[in-house]
C-alpha cells in the first residue's frame, strides 16, 4: 500500500498550481531578443573595424 507524501511549503497557506497562461507568456519572453546570448568578444571588434569590414563587404559585392 502506498503512502501519501506530505508537501512542506515555506509559506503558510501557499500551494503551487499550474498556470498555463503565465507559462505561455514566460516562453514568449524567453524568445525576446533581449534574452539572446551576447556576441563573443573575439567577434566584436571596434566600431572602426566594423565600419571597415562593412565597406570591404560592399566592395566585394561590386566586383562579383
Amino acid at each position: 500500500m502506498t503512502r501519501k507524501r506530505r508537501h512542506h511549503y515555506s509559506t503558510e497557506g501557499f500551494r503551487p498550481w499550474a498556470n498555463p497562461e503565465q507559462a505561455h507568456w514566460m516562453r514568449e519572453l524567453r524568445k525576446s531578443s533581449a534574452t539572446q546570448r551576447h556576441t563573443p568578444k573575439p567577434r566584436k571588434g571596434t566600431r572602426r573595424e566594423r565600419e571597415r569590414q562593412a565597406i570591404r563587404d560592399q566592395n566585394r559585392g561590386d566586383q562579383r
